[in-house]
């Protein structure tokens, strides 16, 4: 484990080490000196004793004075990035303003949400009613004090509530009336408050109190993650708003449901995973907004008697370093784990990580000390780290995510205290075996692939959304690097969904859209971990096809070995693996190398070369094993966020065009027991790649369905995926199996895990070495023999595809 701490008094230095051993992936703390920012936010006010009855209008005032604080903030209009800020947002919401149609005998609101039979409109309709009254009370907006202003969004309230949200009135997706429609409306009726008068702030939560299924409705009895703490917060705002305590009492004796840790389904995995929908990876989607109304409902009830138990707020601390922190790179939220969210125009990688790094300031605030320096310093570093959105630049898409004014301002206060370090990317390699996914972290590069199984989906595909994710869990690998936009600029809407970077897929005619969360035809997905170095694998088994393949992935320092095998397939078309489909920009030239020569300079050209090695400007090296021939094509893609999701908020029918480079090996029609090995150096130029290609510093020892394994022997690290049991590189087991060793001197380190999550009785590995005496070994494990052979005994009942470890020094010869 490898820690960037930067210089620090001693007691910050204990406090980061306190943090940071909680996980293989390493992050600095940073000392921040005797200030915090999270002090200079200033704590917040008790707000009082029990609250047994609504007389206590003064407990409901003071809750509702904290959440228009939270919304508003308090910032200074004279600072040029906030004066920015305002008045950019506030021009985009003058042109909201003027389209509004007022008065008369109008049958909408706004021209483009009259639906009456989808409530999603409603909720749009009240966020840019939100948004107009919240510029209208921000000092420094354009539309700041404007009583014009105000009296149309009154107006406008009225129709609606009398039109659209009669008391009754339910149809369509129940997340829109249980959650969407009352978050926006609950934010509005604080933002207006006085000016309401009682009357209207009486409609609207009689008509919540009847349209919402709140907390204890017996269809929210399963309620879990993101789902349940929207429900908490709908009904703690109506509390607020309605002078009650029944409601904000009933959302916190729910809540507790959501802290305790799962190891199977919806929820958090002590492993950093986050599941949402039962079988699908989500903490930057559904996790990430649970984490920001979550770290708002704790700011709400603070001081009162409904605040979070200090073991509670631990808990999120924990969350936020092992669930959220890994998968932000440089800003962006990392797409392999944001579901159909990737086919969202308004929610791309960067409008994502920005929406967490506010949640990460906001959680600062009432952390403990060490934890609260930690997120300040990783927030400080992302948002200086991202020179591909502007964290100050107004951006609508971003008001749904945790996005205000009021975050301005604190970024602000945040990047101006020299105080508080920054730190650079941590590294380090994990398996995410709760959610089938897998992360490699270097200091100028993230590796991450996407996996599936029996247990975790291979994409999901509803309500109209993510309509090309066929082919996004069956080992699609991404690469983060110093192009921050690759994902975020349409590469979803624009990419070749069938030829995605990794993955191993029969191109079959797609005519019909994805649909659902198909779930993998295989429980094999998972990996084992040592010292920051891992191997993963996956049985690819999709069951919309007859393909079948055993991929792995070995990952040993800045290098990516990727063998598949056992390829085989009976539908009638080709069947390709695709090593690379790298997006270039709307006008990028980044140039390709075989051999050291320029391939495919221009759009529209392609060839098929037999070559041992490849190098794309700006990503890195491809070397491919002796006669390998590879389909290299470079094109111009066109598409729409429309043909991706077609849902109100996301159709967007504007036309994208980029550019495109791709590496794709085919292996023919109806292939049988076809394979691939190819090596990736990220980040690595043109003349180590040729150089890597020469020396072969990684062996490829087997890659055949029953085994697939390498060798680096610069480092002394072997590893090997057993898909049946038997013998390759020096390791023998009794069942399938993934191994990985590493000789450092006399020590041998050692790493098992069961990928298939089989878990019944015990696995026998022996290896090729002879041992002296054990230096550490898991509880899990037996070293019944270190002569003539060193044999492990593993036990993997309940071990869910976690990694088993031991270090043994070895004899003197050995």
């Amino acid at each position: 484990m490898t820690t960037n701490t930067p210089p620090a008094d001693a007691e910050a230095d204990a406090d980061a080490a306190r943090i940071t051993r909680r996980r293989l992936m390493a992050y600095g703390a940073a000392g921040l000196g005797a200030a915090s920012m999270a002090a200079s936010v200033g704590s917040l006010p008790a707000i009082g004793a029990e609250v047994t009855s609504s007389n206590d209008s003064a407990i409901f005032t003071e809750l509702r004075k904290r959440w228009r604080e939270l919304l508003l903030g308090t910032h200074d209009p004279s600072d040029p990035v906030v004066r920015q800020y305002l008045a950019a947002s506030g021009s985009a919401l003058r042109a909201q303003w003027d389209t509004l149609i007022k008065g008369g005998e109008r049958t909408t609101l706004w021209a483009d949400l009259s639906s009456t039979k989808d409530p999603a409109h409603i909720r749009m309709t009240l966020e840019r009613l939100k948004n107009l009254a919240a510029a209208q009370r921000s000092p420094g907006s354009p539309l700041y004090a404007n009583e014009r202003l105000r009296d149309d969004v009154l107006s406008a309230f009225d129709w609606l509530l009398a039109r659209r949200y009669a008391p009754g009135t339910r149809y369509g997706n129940w997340w829109e009336w249980d959650i969407g429609i009352p978050l926006q409306l609950n934010d509005l009726l604080v933002l207006m408050g006085d000016d309401l008068g009682s009357d209207r702030v009486s409609a609207a939560t009689t008509s919540m109190a009847q349209n919402v299924h709140g907390p204890d409705h017996p269809d929210k009895a399963n309620a879990s993650g993101a789902n349940l703490v929207w429900i908490c917060l709908v009904a703690a705002l109506r509390g607020a708003n309605e002078g009650s305590p029944e409601p904000l009492t009933a959302a916190r004796s729910v809540l507790g449901r959501l802290f305790p840790y799962v190891s199977s389904g919806d929820g958090f995995h002590r492993d950093g995973s986050f599941v949402q929908h039962h079988s699908l990876a989500y903490n930057g989607g559904y996790g990430r907004s649970l984490l920001a109304n979550v770290t708002d409902l704790a700011h709400l009830l603070s001081d009162s008697q409904w605040s979070l138990k200090p073991s509670e707020i631990e808990t999120l601390c924990a969350w936020a370093n092992d669930s959220f922190t890994p998968f932000i790179w440089r800003g962006a939220f990392m797409d392999m784990v944001r579901g159909r969210e990737t086919a969202r125009v308004n929610s791309r990688d960067h409008i994502a990580g920005h929406g967490a790094i506010a949640s990460f300031m906001r959680l600062a605030q009432f952390a403990p000390a060490d934890q609260s320096r930690v997120f300040l310093s990783r927030a400080k570093h992302w948002i200086n780290s991202d020179d591909y959105r502007d964290f100050f630049v107004y951006e609508p898409a971003l008001a749904g995510f945790n996005q205000r004014v009021s975050t301005i301002a604190m970024a602000r206060s945040l990047l101006q205290d020299r105080s508080v370090r920054t730190v650079p990317e941590g590294v380090g390699h994990q398996v995410y075996s709760g959610m089938d996914r897998v992360l490699h972290r270097r200091p100028r590069f993230a590796f991450a692939v996407a996996l599936s199984s029996t247990r975790i989906s291979r994409y999901e595909a509803i309500n109209n959304e993510n309509l090309r994710g066929w082919h996004t869990g069956d080992g699609m690998t991404y690469l983060y690097n110093d192009d921050l936009g690759q994902y975020d600029d349409a590469f979803w809407p624009t990419v070749d969904a069938q030829r995605l970077p990794g993955t191993t897929a029969v191109v079959l005619p797609q005519t019909t859209p994805a649909k659902d969360a198909p779930r993998g035809g295989s429980p094999w997905a998972g990996g084992v971990e040592l010292d920051g170095f891992g191997a993963s694998s996956m049985q690819l088994a999709p069951g919309d096809s007859t393909l079948t393949a055993r991929k792995s992935w070995f990952c040993i320092d800045d290098v990516v070995a990727c063998l598949g095998a056992g390829i085989s397939s009976r539908d009638g078309s080709e069947v390709v693996t695709t090593m690379e489909n790298r997006n270039l920009g709307r006008s990028g030239t980044q140039t390709l190398l075989a051999d050291g020569s320029a391939v495919v300079p221009s759009i529209g050209d392609e060839a098929r070369l037999s070559t041992d090695w490849l190098h794309l400007e700006g990503t890195g090296g491809y070397v491919l094993q002796p006669g390998t021939q590879v389909d290299v094509r470079r094109q111009a893609r066109t598409g729409r966020w429309s043909d991706i999701n077609m849902t109100a908020a996301h159709r967007d029918p504007t036309e994208h065009t980029r550019r495109y480079v791709s590496v794709v090996i085919n292996h023919g029609r109806d292939p049988e027991d076809a394979s691939y090995a190819y090596f990736l150096l990220p980040e690595t130029s043109s003349g180590r790649t040729r150089a890597f290609a020469r020396s072969r510093p990684v062996d490829v020892i087997v890659n055949a369905p029953a085994v697939q394994a390498v060798r680096h022997k610069g480092l002394g690290v072997t590893m090997a995926t057993f898909w049946e049991a038997g013998a390759a590189a020096g390791i023998t087991t009794d069942q399938p199996l993934a191994v990985v060793t590493r000789r450092q001197g006399r020590y041998l380190d050692v790493s098992i895990a069961d990928p298939a999550r089989r878990e019944a009785g015990e696995a026998v590995v022996t290896l090729d070495v002879r041992g002296s005496r054990v230096e550490d070994i898991d509880e899990r494990l037996t070293i019944d023999r270190t002569h003539p052979k060193l044999r492990i005994r593993a036990r993997l009942a309940g071990t869910r595809g976690a990694t088993l470890r031991a270090r043994v020094r070895l004899a003197a010869g050995s």
